[in-house]
């Protein structure tokens, strides 16, 4: 189904930002042109009749003259001082709540950070002295100014200062707004759903998801209320309640947004949304369900795009020796390597991670998905589009014949898709898929069990990597404290005091009270030997599979999990809960 992006706001911060701006930053005009990136006669029309070189600047960022980094850089050059890339900065709450929200809104800046007596200042104008003074005469403290790109500050305000404020203004404005009329056709319903305070309402709780790294959004209607809740580091939260009376606005809008049918509130609906932010956009893929009060719709945040959000396998948390050898493995010309886990563990961004460390220029790579979540520079993807007959294998199938060297699928889930996907290993192609099984070892028996041929799986697997994704400590409140005596002995074998540190989150601000922020990987990773690949053939139980893969060397994801509670990462209560899973 086709997406249809909101660009309401993003467009009304740009235009916002564009003002604030002109006629703005003649340094970097200069600048251009001494760089020589556009024709005079091209500068002059990017520039306007009021020449505004803001204008100009995402002129060159959109034709690719100038990459975003660098637009950044030559920008704060043009006014002399340093730029930040504020899309990309960790913020300081203590510093950024120093300055009122409507001060910031209105002078374009925000506190990011403090050094020492000093608080860093990204503004829009750094030229515009008055409003700095002003904003040192509030705060008290002399502030280090730093240039940030306009529309992007604009929109780092409005993401970083806490908004329920807004929430509850927005939602009793569209109480008060709404219809007085018992008309609740579909067409009235379109219409109050595309009314500016419900359209506020939705971007400004989705842009509070954002904000706050949350990977999933539930909107779950009740019968007097409706709760909001955000899945944030894997736990979900109760984060916005609203009042029954708006949600049939608000479900219209969601759906309108996902391009699904708001007449049809019988049946399961599934859409994408895309939130255009001026940082750029942020999609969602959505799912409805019907409930005893209403559709429940849940929104899952997709990754965001381009190579650059694809990280490094060093970037993983894998353990040195889980790393060499799957960097071996991705070398090779042949086989199939799998990734497994739960929904969310991380398996599409790992084997994406393999894909980034294989030469593209020289290979060709093609992917089947569902949906496409990276975009990988030379890489051919193809989306799963169910409705008209392209599954998995039909793509596989396809795919053989456009000279494939590495093959990426996003999911063996029928025996079909494994054949196919198993024979390809088989003749001379890399293939990496994810699967859904408990473990490396499961993983292995799992093909068997979905019909694959244990003398065509023995042969083409290469290896298995399986993974979890545990809560991080967080740094800012990390204290030393003792376990439960219990969980040490289980775990380490701990009979008296241990002589090693461990630690937890004590809890604030930074992290919500949780004492954890973001998550780090887990990691099991099995790679078949002959005695394995035998056992494979053989079509051997899982017990005697685990007894020759822990004899040639195969630790279990607990040992990593155990050996990341040592390094102070996690805790061990979060690594218990691996074991119980």
């Amino acid at each position: 189904m086709s997406a249809q992006k909101n660009s309401g706001f993003a467009a009304a911060v740009r235009e916002a930002a564009s003002e604030v701006t002109a006629p703005g930053n003649p340094g970097f005009v200069e600048a251009v042109r001494k760089l020589n990136l556009l024709p005079e006669r091209e500068l002059d029309r990017a520039l306007g009749v009021d020449r505004n070189a803001f204008r100009l600047l995402r002129h060159l960022l959109a034709s690719g003259a100038l990459s975003r980094r660098e637009g950044i850089r030559v920008w704060a050059e043009g006014y002399g001082v340093t730029g930040i890339d504020i899309a990309d900065t960790l913020v300081d709450r203590s510093a950024l709540l120093l300055l009122p929200r409507p001060f910031a809104e209105a002078h374009q800046i925000m506190l990011v950070y403090k050094l020492g007596n000093r608080v860093t200042a990204a503004v829009a104008d750094p030229t515009n002295r008055a409003s700095i003074e002003e904003a040192e005469r509030l705060t008290r403290v002399p502030l280090s100014i730093v240039s940030a790109l306009p529309d992007e500050l604009a929109e780092a305000i409005r993401l970083h200062y806490p908004v329920e404020d807004d929430l509850v203004q927005l939602e009793s404005q569209a109480q008060q707004n709404r219809s007085a009329t018992r008309d609740v056709s579909d067409a009235r319903l379109r219409d109050e759903a595309q009314s500016s305070e419900i359209v506020q309402l939705v971007d400004t709780m989705l842009g509070l998801a954002v904000k706050e790294h949350a990977s999933d959004i539930h909107v779950e209607p009740g019968e007097i209320q409706v709760q909001v809740r955000f899945r944030v580091d894997g736990s979900l939260r109760d984060r916005v309640t609203l009042s029954a009376d708006i949600f049939p606005r608000v479900i219209s809008r969601l759906k309108l947004m996902a391009g699904m049918n708001i007449a049809e509130r019988r049946m399961p609906q599934d859409g994408r949304v895309t939130l255009e932010l001026p940082t750029g956009p942020v999609d969602f893929r959505a799912s409805t369900v019907p409930t005893r009060f209403g559709e429940k719709i849940v929104l899952r945040a997709l990754a965001k795009g381009g190579a650059s959000s694809i990280p490094d396998l060093e970037q993983l948390d894998f353990d040195a020796d889980n790393l060499a050898a799957l960097k071996r493995l991705v070398e090779s010309d042949s086989g199939i390597l799998l990734a497994t886990g739960p929904t969310g563990s991380g398996k599409t961004t790992a084997l994406f991670a393999m894909l980034k460390a294989i030469d593209g220029v020289t290979l060709n790579i093609v992917t089947a998905e569902e949906p496409i979540e990276y975009v990988l520079p030379r890489a051919t993807q193809v989306a799963v589009n169910r409705p008209i007959g392209l599954g998995f294998a039909q793509i596989l199938r396809a795919f053989m014949r456009q000279d494939p060297d590495v093959i990426l699928l996003g999911e063996i889930r029928d025996q079909e898709t494994g054949e196919v996907a198993t024979e390809a290993a088989q003749t001379g192609h890399l293939v990496l898929a994810s699967l859904h099984a408990n473990s490396a070892l499961e993983a292995m028996t799992r093909m068997l069990q979905l019909g694959i041929a244990g003398y065509m799986l023995g042969p083409a697997l290469r290896g298995v990597l399986a993974q979890r994704l545990v809560r991080r400590i967080c740094t800012s409140c990390r204290v030393a404290y003792k376990p439960p005596r219990d969980l040490l002995e289980r775990y380490f074998g701990f009979e008296g005091d241990p002589d090693v540190s461990f630690y937890r989150g004590a809890g604030c601000k930074e992290c919500g009270e949780t004492g954890f922020r973001g998550r780090i990987g887990v990691h099991e990773l099995a790679v078949p030997n002959q005695e394995v690949r035998g056992l494979l053939i053989d079509g051997a139980p899982l017990t005697s599979i685990g007894q020759a893969a822990r004899r040639a060397g195969f630790r279990p994801l607990i040992y990593d999990g155990l050996k990341k509670v040592l390094r102070g990462l996690t805790s061990i209560e979060e690594v218990a809960g691996l074991a119980r899973d």
